[in-house]
């Protein structure tokens, strides 16, 4: 178990790969997972490319909010916002989590590494928590 970060110019990618062949790309662009690969195959979906991944307004991966789902009309309790789905407001639009970079701490252990994200430019602090671990089960 060891882990990497590659520092690229719009976002930083921690590498977390097990002596079993099993690795994860996490990203600190809205605190998300790149890829996910195993014996060298990719088991997700999502940009190959890393630059289109770090500059489209999707969100494979990436964790979504400040509202997840749609908003009707784009009108949340009399709040207007500006519609991005057809007349709908969907995860919060370019403004929600997925579009935000978030400082990162990574903590590794025997069998373990932990990163933690967090961001505290809203209102409340936002921490999201990945723990990628080995077991063997043989």
């Amino acid at each position: 178990m060891f882990f990497k970060i590659k520092k690229l110019e719009n976002l930083d990618l921690i590498t977390v790969k097990t002596s079993s062949n099993f690795e994860v790309v996490l990203s600190d662009l809205g605190a998300g997972i790149y890829k996910i690969l195993f014996n060298g195959k990719v088991m997700n979906y999502g940009p190959k490319d890393i630059e289109e991944y770090s500059k489209i307004d999707q969100y494979y991966g990436k964790t979504i909010g400040r509202f997840a789902g749609r908003i009707k009309d784009a009108n949340w309790n009399g709040i207007q916002f500006k519609a991005n789905e057809n007349s709908n407001l969907l995860h919060s639009g370019k403004h929600g989590v997925h579009n935000k970079r978030f400082k990162y701490s990574v903590k590794e252990t025997t069998n373990c590494v932990k990163v933690v994200f967090f961001n505290s430019r809203f209102r409340k602090k936002i921490i999201i928590s990945w723990q990628i671990s080995f077991k063997s089960y043989l």
